[in-house]
């Protein structure tokens, strides 16, 4: 009675082991990688599942291969002007002040962004100290990009707390 029982304790143990080992391998039919002069893919074929889940707080994603692209930009001028900015304090409680060294401020304007890319503000810069009020804005991360409607000349991250 006894063996039977050692013998049953071990089965029990060794088949959830053998679960535990099903979880971390995954099975594909085919893949590899195919390259061409626009660049190289990699795929696979037979991974039953893949859905997005879109929250409040984010994206997931399932799968074991996600899409991502690599921008390589080149053939920039360099701009000859010198942006500075200063947040007060910082990070910031809703004021910013946006210097301009080298007083260049012809044709710039300034764009406020959120996280998600949705333009909050645009004005044009029309002196050297430029004061941007963000108390009306919900504590976030946001971008500022300083443009002068061709290319954007500088970006910045902004805190708001």
């Amino acid at each position: 009675m006894r063996s039977i029982k050692l013998y049953m304790s071990m089965l029990f143990v060794l088949s959830i082991l053998g679960g535990l080992q099903a979880q971390q391998s995954l099975h594909h039919a085919t893949g590899g990688d195919a390259s061409g002069s626009g660049g190289t893919v990699s795929y696979t074929v037979g991974h039953p599942v893949y859905t997005t889940v879109i929250g409040a707080n984010g994206t997931v994603a399932q799968g074991v291969q996600h899409a991502f692209e690599i921008l390589v930009t080149t053939g920039l001028e360099e701009t000859n002007i010198s942006l500075e900015l200063d947040v007060f304090p910082n990070p910031t409680n809703g004021l910013l002040n946006l210097r301009i060294m080298d007083n260049q401020i012809q044709g710039l304007v300034y764009q406020l962004f959120d996280v998600s890319g949705r333009l909050i503000e645009t004005k044009q810069l029309t002196d050297s100290v430029t004061k941007i009020s963000m108390e009306m804005l919900p504590p976030a991360t946001y971008y500022l990009h300083v443009t002068d409607h061709k290319q954007t000349m500088k970006s910045f991250k902004i805190i708001k707390h």
